[in-house]
């Protein structure tokens, strides 16, 4: 990335997870499209990710005029302070986030803190900018210092002194020359910009190509399917209104001239924007309810939509991974790239089950027209899923059998089809292109077995980083080997409410994560990964 150096005295701000409002369509700086490059924050935030202070509101927001809040502020100034592990845990009964129980009991271990009352911290109440000045000035050790005698609304006995030694080190200037404001609650970006200048505002090599600010609001309390619709329910109308101005065009086969149906949502930003690419699952058409939380998101972003039908439910051998289906979804990614308004440098594929399945062949079958994809839960071997689903007495298996004209596992002309429309075939392709692949899937997932992730995550991954026969193994019967390195740190993009991950890996492009479930899909780790921009 282009970087420029930047010595100032601002300062900067940290945050966690969290929503926030959309921003100014301009990319922003220090990785957040919503941290402008004029503002008094910049330097501050930019510190603040330098040293792993934040990670943003989201992966591309920082939300830098939101409160504060007393949890929030801990877990800033603690991390400022290098993490160091508490003498001894604290006593405040209200004190219950993972993340907070360090920053608080090191807080109190320190006298920075004694709480709201003998038992309670109130992590979740925001901050004041006094409160703040009270929390510095106890982590300096209190000392002497005169009074802020230019600011007279700070007038409270226990704020005086803190805000003059404020003033004094030049730690505020308060919101105009003569007023600090110490009841009003302290917004992010002015957080940042104390604990930057308490560090001696340092200089910093401001990131100046980051993206747009991408929001999440939308999928609030929507993590997974069940918490929005059933698996397959489809119709027009809920998309119509769940979505509004959704369009449900018809575009023209480059195949066979047949008329397929997609829905299409324009961009609505004043520069180009991500195209996201739904696609659905084996069991129902375009109108699959499961795909529009992803539409909703990408609205609230502004981002353009494409939902192409590809010959529909996978029942019909014009389905089925076959070239034609295929080549619908291509045909509706040139649609929408040609549209006015659409990045085409960013089309981002997502798709759950038979939806991954063409994700996966999109990658490797179109690797110049998709800039990454996200598959759930995807059958990426048709011959493989056709003996499973037979011996588990499942209806796919006659849908594959009436597609690839036989039965596949006897070698020959039968086989060969159902090869030509499997994924696996294609994989190589989208390795050799470097496409980047978000490869998911439930640990106890009935419809497709659960090694399918893991194969796909070894035809993708460098050598050296692939899972051996043995733990593939496992993981196909729903156990997650024991002795593998440790993939705590590896960036999941799970969040809140979202089913637990049990493993992730990532290697060269390809991102792998089992998760506590079955069968299903989980948006917000989509959406957060494709919001990093993950070329």
């Amino acid at each position: 990335m282009k970087r420029r150096t930047l010595a100032v005295c601002l300062a900067v701000s940290m945050t966690m997870t969290g929503v926030m409002s959309v921003s100014s369509p301009a990319a922003g700086v220090a990785g957040f499209g919503d941290v402008d490059s004029d503002r008094f924050f910049t330097a501050p935030v930019q510190w603040m990710v330098d040293n792993a202070i934040t990670t943003g509101t989201s992966p591309t927001c920082f939300g830098p005029d939101d409160p504060v809040t007393r949890g929030q502020a801990a877990a800033f100034m603690w991390r400022m302070e290098g993490s160091p592990a508490p003498a001894a845990a604290h006593v405040f009964g209200d004190v219950v986030a993972p993340w907070q129980q360090d920053p608080v009991s090191w807080m109190v271990n320190n006298g920075i803190t004694t709480g709201t009352t003998a038992t309670t911290y109130s992590p979740d109440d925001d901050l004041t900018r006094g409160q703040l000045a009270v929390l510095l000035h106890r982590l300096e050790g209190s000392p002497a210092s005169p009074p802020p005698v230019q600011f007279p609304d700070v007038v409270k006995a226990w704020q005086i002194t803190p805000v003059g030694w404020m003033l004094q080190q030049g730690i505020t200037t308060g919101r105009s020359s003569t007023a600090f404001s110490p009841d009003d609650t302290v917004t992010r970006g002015e957080l940042a910009t104390f604990l930057y200048r308490y560090k001696g505002s340092p200089a910093v090599d401001i990131d100046d190509e980051s993206p747009g600010c991408v929001t999440f609001e939308s999928l609030d309390g929507i993590n997974t399917i069940g918490d929005f619709t059933s698996f397959v329910a489809s119709g027009s109308s809920r998309w119509q209104q769940s979505v509004p101005g959704i369009e449900d065009i018809r575009i023209k086969s480059t195949a066979d001239g047949a008329e397929q149906p997609a829905f299409w949502l324009p961009p609505t930003r004043d520069v180009d924007q991500p195209l996201l690419v739904i696609l659905h699952s084996w069991s129902a058409p375009y109108t699959q309810h499961a795909g529009i939380p992803f539409a909703m998101w990408a609205q609230e972003n502004g981002w353009a939509v494409i939902a192409p039908n590809f010959r529909g439910r996978n029942d019909d051998p014009d389905a089925v991974g076959s070239h034609l289906a295929v080549q619908d979804a291509a045909d509706a990614i040139d649609y929408a790239v040609a549209q006015p308004g659409v990045d085409a440098d960013r089309v981002y594929v997502v798709g759950y089950s038979g939806g991954g399945m063409m994700a996966l062949l999109l990658a490797g079958r179109h690797p110049d027209k998709v800039t990454a994809v996200s598959a759930w839960g995807p059958p990426h071997d048709l011959v493989k899923f056709y003996d499973f689903s037979r011996r588990m007495g499942r209806g796919y298996a006659n849908d594959i059998r009436r597609a690839c004209g036989g039965d596949p596992t006897v070698a020959g002309p039968v086989q060969d089809e159902c090869l030509t429309r499997s994924p696996v075939t294609y994989l190589d392709s989208a390795r050799d292109h470097e496409v980047p692949v978000f490869i998911s899937q439930g640990i106890r997932d009935p419809f497709v077995p659960p090694r399918v992730a893991a194969e796909v995550f070894n035809r993708l991954a460098d050598p050296e980083d692939r899972l051996s026969a043995e733990e593939v193994d496992l993981f196909g019967r729903g156990i997650v080997p024991g002795g593998l390195s440790d993939w705590t740190t590896t960036a999941t993009y799970f969040g809140h409410g979202d089913p637990a991950p049990v493993f992730a890996r990532q290697s060269a492009s390809v991102l792998l994560v089992y998760f506590q479930s079955g069968h299903d899909m989980v948006y917000n780790a989509s959406a957060r990964w494709f919001a990093t921009d993950p070329r």
